[in-house]
């Protein structure tokens, strides 16, 4: 049985339940431990992280140099480079490449064919699309460390269902703890906003936090007082499903864990603005020395177009240039660093070729031991996650429904990249030994087929195409009197393992 919030916050600490909190003592409460000066440095930092991700690098480089120099002119020089330091973005890359928990789709299975096939439905919708939202779950949730997956049933105007996954990183998310329990979150609190026609500036307090919790869902303003009652949902859980690597952590967020990468983003935004200034700065100064009285005005004295002096005139050049590997040098030692604490080589980050599977295989090791770790945590999400989406259907959307019953997931494995050869190769291997077979290697090959069926009709048809191609080189073979047998395959009985 789930608990409203305002007895749950009126737990003494003896744990014995005192009087439940009306909605101005909920607003005080909330005020007084979530609308503090770490709860927005936090917001804050999470923010930056997510703006990084997606490129915004500008307007921290800029403060970053308005903090650094203090002369006022270089300044305003250096801040005219920033737009042109954004071309190396390692917070996505380290991101992307430590995010291949669904590289490969994951198959998810429940007990019963109908009760598969609604599962699916729902895993499939547009709204949902299971496979891609994955990839972006695991990348952010590697970006901030944890996250929020919610899953509701959105209505739309013409009066249609539709399942829908919402995600909220840390940036407009906070936690509200049990007042015995730091480990323990009973409610979400999620910064929203509305775009309606008429203005809600009249109102005399606004909607600004969504708040849910097992039991009910409401909307706060900007005091953290509830805008009319908190209602219960019914769904007997909350349809936010938190995902984080720290177990049990107090308070839930993992601190500035994550900053690292940060503080390597911002370095080398700072380090490229010097770079791109030095560059257009590089130059070799010509000097003239002597009676210059009586030289042509007006010359460009260019690289291109040489001008000419008259005699006992010297030329002189000085080289004003400064050497780019001053910042080359520190901008790959800061990448190689921070790239080494995510389990990143080297030669992963400059894309280094290497001569063999095998040696790709090595240089992938600790992102193959990352990504086990990662799996345990992600299939708690999943099943905790697959359990709010059978309920939250089963309430607001009954036709749609289905049950956990059974539920498990398998997850796709990410292969290190082979040629094509190599590929071929080890398949052949594989369906040797028993582990693999002709219809999954199909369906690998081409991702769009919908299901085995698909599959085996386009391996019918290539035995089919290859049989009459066999058939009309034999003819050919013997109307030229089997002088030429090449391309022709021996009229053996092919064994098991040559055997499509």
């Amino acid at each position: 049985m789930t608990v409203p919030l305002s007895q749950i916050l009126a737990t003494l600490p003896s744990g014995s339940q005192g009087r439940a909190l009306n909605d101005q003592e909920l607003g005080t409460y909330l005020r007084e431990h979530l609308d503090t000066d770490v709860e927005k440095a936090r917001n804050a930092r999470h923010v930056r992280r997510d703006e990084l991700y997606r490129d915004g690098s500008s307007r921290y480089i800029l403060d970053l140099v308005e903090k650094v120099f203090e002369d006022r002119t270089v300044r305003e020089l250096r801040k005219r480079l920033v737009p042109l330091a954004k071309y190396a973005n390692l917070v996505k890359r380290v991101v992307r490449e430590t995010s291949t928990m669904y590289s490969e789709p994951a198959r998810r299975y429940v007990d019963g064919e109908e009760n598969q096939r609604a599962y699916d439905r729902i895993l499939g919708d547009e709204g949902v699309r299971m496979d891609a939202v994955s990839q972006e779950i695991n990348r952010l949730h590697n970006l901030h460390r944890a996250l929020l997956v919610g899953y509701r049933i959105r209505v739309n105007p013409d009066g249609t269902k539709t399942p829908v996954l919402d995600i909220a990183t840390p940036s407009i998310v906070r936690a509200v703890l049990h007042p015995n329990d730091p480990s323990l979150v009973v409610g979400w609190m999620i910064r929203s906003s509305f775009r309606t026609a008429r203005s809600l500036v009249g109102l005399p307090r606004q909607p600004v936090w969504a708040l849910w919790t097992d039991h009910e869902y409401g909307w706060l303003d900007e005091s953290m007082t509830p805008v009319g009652p908190l209602v219960p949902h019914g769904f007997g859980i909350n349809r936010w499903v938190p995902l984080s690597y720290a177990v049990n952590h107090p308070g839930f967020w993992p601190g500035e864990e994550g900053e690292d990468l940060v503080s390597a983003q911002l370095a080398l935004g700072l380090i490229a603005v010097l770079l791109i200034k030095e560059t257009k700065s590089a130059t070799q100064q010509t000097f003239l020395t002597g009676d210059t009285s009586a030289m042509d005005r007006a010359q460009s004295l260019d690289t291109e177009r040489p001008g000419s002096v008259p005699e006992g005139v010297g030329v002189l050049t000085v080289d004003m240039s400064v050497d780019p590997s001053q910042f080359i040098a520190p901008s790959d030692h800061i990448e190689e660093r921070a790239g080494n604490g995510y389990g990143l080589s080297g030669p992963l980050l400059r894309n280094q070729g290497v001569q063999s599977a095998e040696a790709r295989e090595l240089l992938r090791m600790p992102l193959r031991e990352l990504r086990k770790e990662q799996a345990q945590t992600y299939r708690v999400f999943e099943r905790q996650l697959a359990r709010v989406m059978s309920a939250v259907t089963a309430k607001d959307a009954p036709e749609l429904a289905f049950t956990v019953d059974g539920w498990g997931i398998d997850f796709g494995e990410s292969q290190t990249p082979l040629s094509e050869r190599e590929a071929l190769q080890l398949f052949l291997e594989k369906r040797a030994a028993g582990v693999d077979n002709t219809i999954d290697y199909v369906r690998r090959l081409n991702p769009d087929l919908p299901d085995d069926e698909a599959a085996r009709a386009e391996i019918l048809t290539n035995i089919s195409v290859e049989t009459w191609r066999v058939g009309e080189m034999r003819d050919l073979q013997a109307m030229s009197g089997g002088m030429s047998t090449a391309g022709v395959p021996p009229e053996t009985t092919p064994s098991d393992e040559q055997a499509v």
